[in-house]
């Protein structure tokens, strides 16, 4: 029987065992979203995940759609709101908006942030 299970996914672990659920693929392992893909899924939301490469054609679609929430070098923040969730750090409900950050000669797609970060806010709990 397991005594301990992972804080984050919920899967059963032995003793001294780590999850990897939280590991991060190598950089030439990552998945690199086309503007193809996102054409066959319809929506951006569901072509990408956090944590996936996009090809530059995304971001400059993304960037020239709207006039930027936050730009600035190796930083886009796209100019509406995608949702809106409450931020612990401030007590207020604040808008979120999809988030792409250099790294090398790829960009990332970070998730829904709130203005100026780069992780995606705290899923709310559920009871």
């Amino acid at each position: 029987m397991h005594n301990y299970f992972c804080d984050h996914c919920g899967a059963a672990l032995d003793p001294g065992e780590i999850c990897d659920c939280k590991q991060q693929p190598e950089e030439s392992e990552r998945r690199i979203v086309t503007y193809s893909d996102w054409e066959a899924a319809g929506d951006f939301s569901k072509a990408a995940q956090p944590g996936d490469y996009v090809e530059e054609r995304i971001v400059d679609d993304m960037r020239d759609v709207l006039p930027p929430a936050k730009m600035e070098r190796g930083f886009l923040q796209v100019g509406e709101p995608y949702s809106h969730e409450f931020d612990p750090e401030t007590g207020h409900w604040r808008g979120t908006f999809p988030t792409f950050v250099k790294e090398g000669q790829n960009w990332k797609y970070c998730g829904n942030c709130f203005i100026g970060k780069t992780t995606p806010p705290p899923a709310p709990i559920r009871r």
